[in-house]
């Protein structure tokens, strides 16, 4: 693996470990830590991510939330509540 490589995959653990359990993650949030949509799809065939549909993506096991779920449309700027 690269060195380019290396540091990108800590960028995602790093980023990814921040979230709160249950919230899908997005390429355009992943494109804001400096993640690029082809490094995204190598972590898809890595395991590193599962895609959800459209694009969304979350931890391997993890169970999307309610609570999860509105972070993460809150921080694509939406503003959603229950």
């Amino acid at each position: 693996m690269s060195t380019e490589g290396l540091h990108s995959v800590k960028k995602l653990k790093k980023a990814l470990f921040s979230l709160p359990m249950g919230m899908p993650v997005t390429t355009g949030l992943m494109e804001a830590w400096g993640i690029s949509r082809q490094l995204v799809h190598q972590y898809v065939k890595s395991g590193w991510l599962e895609p959800l549909g459209g694009s969304y993506y979350r931890r391997p096991g993890d169970e999307i939330t309610r609570d999860g779920a509105l972070a993460a449309l809150n921080a694509q700027g939406m503003k959603a509540h229950i």
